[in-house]
């Protein structure tokens, strides 16, 4: 019935308004329905840009079930990739992405276990990137890549720097930390956590394990989050060559969760339209943390921009992230991810 509400809106230029009473209908999409939330009355406002986006994300395209943002432990996700598609299959998601930092490690293990169970999975990367492309004014994001050559080497070589990047921003951290008497080295980090690609959360793990501060929380407020005296900043991909790189390897670059600590709808706006022209092609619409509006914002901004919308979970683990638990396969409010998304690669 939707859908032949709003297929009938496709020809009519022009904006409707709706008084509704108990019900507030938001273009929040999921279980290919209308999120409804109860509320009182309101005067609403629907453009026919809301109406048609809305029909041609719902309303086409085969079932997909999709978690197109799961990480492994071949970067800061507990699970193998084998696990997580075992995780998937179980959960009835037919079509998910291994999206680790910097690296392509658990790509293939993670196709042939898909190929085993009946999940599709497809090549995914999640780089960091300076949306200044240099400049120098603070701008990172995180670029999802989907569907591309795993072994082009624009990829293996962005993924490489990365990840050096990283080495020499953990070595200064190494030397923060031992200036706060509180010896790491880089050997420990790696024995402790028992893959290449460390991060803050590691450092944090083992300051806790070796006495110097009682949880992770303390780690991260004393010492390693941004303004504190062990912070270190590393230097990132301009976005632009995290772009091309994906598109010349035959992949789709994405931007992940826009709104992630972001209240700046018109700052999104700016930045996504500088991202379409270097050849971004979809945002990450569905996440957990992104509420119906902003869910409908960034729906408005596909369809302004011609750009395909992605859902993911973003999940690492079963442990708590921050005040939210994260599931496999669900985004706001725990709410199972749409299960009808128009993807070129799907």
């Amino acid at each position: 019935m939707h859908c032949a509400i709003f297929f009938a809106f496709k020809t009519l230029a022009i904006v409707v308004n709706l008084r509704m009473t108990d019900l507030d209908l938001k273009l929040g999409f999921f279980k290919g329905n209308l999120y409804r939330e109860t509320k009182e009355t309101q005067t609403h406002s629907f453009s026919l840009a809301k109406l048609l986006l809305f029909s041609r994300i719902s309303c086409r395209g085969g079932l997909q079930m999709p978690d197109l943002h799961l990480h492994t432990h071949y970067s800061d996700g507990e699970y193998s990739p084998a696990e997580i598609v075992a995780a998937a299959s179980q959960k009835g998601l037919a079509l998910i992405a291994i999206t680790d930092h910097d690296t392509i490690g658990g790509v293939p293990e993670a196709i042939a276990a898909g190929m085993s169970c009946g999940v599709k999975v497809i090549s995914g990367i999640e780089f960091s990137v300076d949306l200044s492309n240099g400049k120098g004014n603070g701008k990172a994001k995180h670029l999802l890549g989907y569907s591309f050559e795993p072994e082009h080497p624009f990829i293996a070589q962005k993924a490489q720097w990365s990840r050096d990047q990283r080495v020499v921003r953990n070595q200064k951290i190494v030397e923060r930390l031992r200036a706060h008497g509180m010896i790491i080295t880089r050997d420990e980090l790696l024995q402790f956590a028992k893959k290449e690609l460390i991060g803050r959360p590691h450092f944090a793990q083992l300051m806790v394990a070796k006495g110097y501060v009682q949880d992770a929380a303390e780690a991260f407020d004393r010492y390693l989050g941004k303004g504190q005296p062990c912070y270190v900043d590393r230097e990132r991909l301009p976005a632009e060559k995290a772009i091309t790189a994906i598109r010349e390897a035959g992949g789709y670059p994405v931007w992940a969760h826009p709104m992630h600590n972001e209240t700046d709808t018109a700052k999104v706006a700016a930045e996504v339209a500088d991202l379409k022209s270097m050849g971004l092609a979809g945002l990450e619409v569905y996440y957990p943390e992104h509420d119906p509006q902003q869910t409908a914002f960034l729906l408005e901004l596909c369809l302004k921009h011609q750009l395909f919308a992605t859902a993911g979970s973003d999940y690492h683990s079963d442990k708590m992230k921050g005040h939210l638990k994260i599931e496999m396969g669900r985004g706001w409010n725990n709410q199972p991810l749409p299960n009808h998304l128009e993807l070129p690669f799907a």
